[in-house]
């Protein structure tokens, strides 16, 4: 019933409320929640997208979230996105970064690669890494990783 209220207190003040926003095409003066992944502050005429690297999960927002650091949004997001196996992210990002060579990251949600151990090294970028098996095989999808080694 917010819609209600918010039109007692559009027709007595020329503010509206974070979270809400006038719409011009109603019939009615309403005040209308936000989506997820939108927001609003007050006396706003429209939602705006949540940006790159942050998200809203609930209506009427009135500013969105960053994203942890080991995950990433696009433009309007309403979850952010685990960095896969292979990649990491920092806070507030809008993609995953390969690890570079000498580096790798064998779990989900990496907040930075690890430096490979005196003796082993990695020398393509692990993109493509699922996970690496105590008996030495490597899983990848679509190609087979050369001279990767932890």
């Amino acid at each position: 019933m917010l819609p209600v209220l918010c039109s007692l207190f559009l027709r007595t003040s020329s503010s509206l409320l974070d979270g809400f926003f006038y719409s011009e095409n109603r019939a009615q003066w309403a005040c209308l929640d936000c989506d997820a992944g939108t927001f609003s502050k007050q006396s706003a005429s429209i939602c705006k997208q949540c940006s790159a690297g942050k998200f809203s999960t609930s209506i009427g927002a009135v500013e969105c979230q960053m994203c942890v650091s080991g995950k990433y949004s696009l433009q309007g997001a309403t979850v952010c996105v685990c960095c896969t196996a292979g990649t990491f992210s920092l806070e507030g990002v809008s993609t995953c970064e390969p690890c570079i060579a000498g580096k790798f990251s064998v779990s989900d949600e990496a907040k930075e690669c690890q430096n490979c151990v005196s003796g082993k090294y990695s020398s393509e970028v692990s993109v493509l890494l699922v996970h690496f098996l105590s008996i030495g095989h490597l899983f990848v999808k679509n190609v087979l990783l050369e001279n990767f080694r932890l």
